[in-house]
């Protein structure tokens, strides 16, 4: 029994840990919980712009159909869906993470974190978690709502597609996130990063399907955003709420997806790692 007890210890301590970590993040994440209920205003904002972006764009596609049945395999129904849940995953996996964490390392509050016991990518998923997770859940039921109210307009495709569809959502969040944390590392090198964030998610929304479904690009646009890991966080998913999407094809989603966030990680680890080298706590 004696010969054992260093490893029962060593088994309590690494619990206890891991215990502490979790309790860390999960209060970080409780706290912006309740924060994102604070911002009514700012949410009901977005919600005006989100309806308005739909109208503007039935009106488009109303207009494209008014003398065609179907636009590349396409109905007025099935587009108008793909368009709503470009719009739903839009303000799900939108946020000021990457402009918020660029700010800081401009102005050099990072430093106040880097004295902390604290891992400040893992600070900053557990804040983007709980503000996505309170907005998914909004977006939701006015999803669900659009669904009963324009049957006709919006398809429902079914509680087994629309649970694959909420399952891919975690992994749009997670790319998003990186993305946003990557773009944001530029502000080690570069003073003002607005200008180069703004470009580069237009070019991610362009490649990731959330303008135009990827299959009605141009044969070249289309290849490169099958090749690119951005199809994950709007043009995959909802094709597989809409069932065009074979079985293989979601296993293969799954594994391809996974194997981007993991490669992404890494990539964000070699460049955090050397950004904090050339870190200089400018503001401060």
């Amino acid at each position: 029994m004696h010969v054992h007890q260093p490893d029962v210890r060593f088994c309590r301590l690494f619990s206890v840990k891991i215990n502490f970590i979790m309790k860390k993040y999960l209060a970080v994440f409780r706290v912006n919980w309740q924060k994102s209920f604070e911002y009514r205003a700012d949410f009901f904002g977005h919600m005006g712009i989100g309806i308005i972006s739909f109208l503007v764009m039935y009106f488009i596609w109303s207009a494209i159909f008014k003398e065609r049945e179907t636009f590349n395999g396409y109905t007025f129904s099935s587009m108008m869906t793909y368009v709503l849940l470009t719009r739903f995953l839009h303000f799900v996996q939108r946020g000021n993470i990457g402009r918020m964490v660029a700010n800081e390392i401009k102005e050099g509050q990072l430093s106040s974190y880097l004295l902390k016991p604290v891992s400040y990518i893992k600070w900053w998923l557990s804040i983007f978690l709980a503000d996505r997770f309170f907005e998914s859940f909004v977006r939701f039921t006015m999803l669900i709502s659009l669904f009963i109210l324009l049957p006709e307009i919006v398809i429902f495709s079914g509680t087994g597609k629309f649970i694959l569809f909420l399952f891919f959502l975690l992994f749009s969040l997670m790319i998003n996130f990186i993305i946003n944390i990557l773009v944001a590392s530029l502000a080690f090198w570069i003073t003002d990063v607005r200008l180069f964030r703004s470009t580069i998610m237009i070019i991610i929304d362009f490649f990731a399907g959330a303008l135009v479904p990827l299959d009605v690009m141009p044969g070249v646009l289309k290849k490169i955003g099958y090749l690119l890991p951005f199809k994950f966080t709007a043009f995959f998913p909802i094709k597989l709420y809409q069932g065009t999407i074979s079985s293989s094809e979601i296993y293969f989603g799954i594994l391809e997806a996974g194997a981007w966030i993991a490669a992404m990680f890494l990539i964000l680890a070699v460049i955090w790692k050397r950004g904090l080298k050339n870190y200089e706590a400018v503001g401060q």
